[in-house]
């Protein structure tokens, strides 16, 4: 199973160019030969890519050194961790029964993802007593 590729792109005057194309070009031509779901949705102010290399290569990395498991890991547990949200179901007769959906961190903005991010250093702390240094100023 394969990635998705995902590149970010511009539209001026009805006309999609893609940042980075070469990079774009490369992923896909990675692909297998088949169809694939194309989506093209408006960029939002989601998290700083300064953010996502502090929580990569420092919050998950500390974690990852001390326990033994891959940053992708601890993500993925992170986010089950503190991004879990309920759903309910109600059938026919009244009964119900409650599922949960753990959020992508990609649809935190600034300040949510640097919330996430602080509770994750908390919980290393409280959990693993390691200490991971603050994200660089400015």
């Amino acid at each position: 199973m394969h990635e998705d590729v995902v590149a970010t792109a511009t539209v001026e005057a009805g006309r999609l160019t893609v940042n980075k194309p070469d990079r774009f070009h490369q992923l896909v031509h990675q692909l297998p030969d088949g169809e694939y779901h194309l989506k093209v949705t408006p960029l939002k102010a989601s998290r700083s890519l300064r953010q996502n290399s502090y929580y990569w290569g420092v919050v998950l990395k500390y974690i990852a050194e001390k326990t033994g498991h891959s940053r992708y890991e601890i993500h993925e547990s992170m986010k089950e961790l503190f991004l879990l949200r309920p759903i309910i179901f109600k059938n026919d007769v009244g009964q119900l029964i409650e599922l949960h959906i753990v959020n992508s961190t990609t649809s935190l903005d600034i300040p949510e993802f640097f919330d996430y991010t602080e509770r994750v250093k908390q919980w290393a702390w409280d959990f693993l007593k390691i200490t991971i240094p603050a994200a660089p100023k400015g």
